[in-house]
């Protein structure tokens, strides 16, 4: 067991993915899930972010992806990595992992 929690990103349909964490990890791990933010829900986005910052990027969001642009889901990928470590953060927590949901097993090894 690690001695911090582990919070993984996971959209809210995609229960499958969801299943398979807890199942690698859920005795392994702290393991607590914080839920992925839609880069494209312009709702969420400026309730995140506030409507000037939105305002602010909004010429910059692309549906592709071009040099000097950000599309939905790279937005929404970094806004769900800030979102949970604003979560670790209030949990009280001095220190937290933070992953997405396809982390492979196979490929971790973890010294501590």
């Amino acid at each position: 067991a690690l001695p911090f929690p582990v919070y993984y990103i996971n959209m809210e349909q995609s229960s499958a993915r969801r299943e398979r964490m807890e199942l690698n990890f859920g005795d392994i791990w702290d393991l607590r899930r914080s839920p992925a933010v839609d880069g494209m829900n312009a709702g969420v986005v400026v309730e995140l972010m506030g409507q000037a910052n939105y305002d602010e990027i909004l010429p910059s969001l692309s549906k592709d992806r071009y040099p000097g642009t950000i599309n939905g889901g790279e937005l929404g990928c970094v806004l769900s990595h800030l979102t949970a470590i604003r979560r670790a953060y209030i949990d009280g927590n001095d220190m937290a992992m933070i992953v997405e949901d396809d982390i492979t097993p196979l490929l971790m090894q973890v010294h501590i």
